[in-house]
């Protein structure tokens, strides 16, 4: 019940009352006596001439609706409950079958770019398709070992007849680093070891020089290796080689060129050298014959 007694107040000047007059029955929500929402439910039970008899029931709006807010809150709360057991079961599936076998992929990603041909993923391997994955990474791991050992092989093989070339061979990269003179290029040229001709064209001024036949001095620019750098195929070019520490000077005949590879972009510089002076000695000694 309302705390204000209607008793002697006059029902049609009552928004409420207004309401129930202006039909026979039905439902609408206003606002109570004291300021509280409320829903209104009414009906004419009895006509008598000119007026009626209506009964009325009314309920606090938040009274009315507070089952459906209570199960609206719980229904909330089952639904985050829900999501969050959705997101959980989600990161352990996520977890274990996902980001730990994408990890352990990656590894072994890693350690094949660091050199490591020999690593491969974990088998057997699964059905799905982190282990067709997997298989294609091993598949390809398996591909760059055979390249690499067959490289290898290629490479000992020339080393090999380079080693064994009477005819002196030294290469160098395109910037004009030494990088290799085979046993009878060193011999020749009276170099000790690896130490002492693995360096840069220019820096060889501190330990030799090159001359034309009749002794005019080379500028570093006018070298075999200079000349072929830039693009230059010597052959038969003599000139002579005196090695500071030693003392020692050999005529040699130069030639080479770049090494290009298939799509003909060049490689590397290979400088050939072989000691002429034995021959011309032998071309003299003929000659008086």
């Amino acid at each position: 019940p309302e705390p204000v007694d209607p008793l002697g107040t006059s029902f049609a000047n009552d928004p409420v009352g207004r309401n129930m007059l202006a039909r026979s029955g039905g439902h609408f929500s206003a606002g109570g006596a004291n300021g509280r929402d409320r829903v209104y439910g009414f009906a004419t039970i009895r006509e008598i001439a000119d007026s009626s008899m209506r009964l009325s029931v009314s309920v606090p709006r938040d009274v009315l609706l507070a089952p459906a807010r209570a199960a609206l809150w719980r229904d909330v709360a089952l639904l985050a409950t829900l999501t969050l057991l959705a997101f959980g079961i989600a990161w352990v599936f996520g977890e274990l079958l996902i980001r730990r076998r994408l990890a352990a992929l990656a590894r072994v990603s890693a350690r094949m770019a660091a050199g490591d041909l020999g690593a491969r993923s974990a088998k057997p391997y699964s059905r799905d398709e982190f282990g067709a994955l997997a298989r294609a990474v091993d598949d390809m791991a398996e591909a760059l070992a055979a390249q690499m050992a067959e490289a290898r092989r290629s490479e000992s093989r020339s080393r090999t007849i380079l080693d064994n070339l009477t005819e002196g061979v030294a290469v160098s990269d395109l910037e004009g680093q030494l990088l290799y003179f085979n046993p009878s290029a060193v011999e020749m040229l009276g170099f000790t070891g690896p130490e002492e001709y693995r360096r840069s064209l220019p820096e060889f001024t501190e330990i030799c020089e090159l001359s034309a036949p009749d002794g005019t001095v080379w500028p570093v620019d006018q070298w075999p290796l200079a000349r072929i750098l830039r693009g230059e195929h010597l052959q038969d070019l003599a000139g002579r080689f005196r090695n500071f520490r030693t003392g020692s000077e050999r005529l040699l005949s130069y030639g080479g060129a770049l090494i290009h590879d298939t799509d003909g972009r060049p490689l590397m510089a290979v400088v050939t050298m072989r000691d002429i002076a034995e021959r011309r000695g032998l071309r003299a000694i003929c000659a008086r014959l």
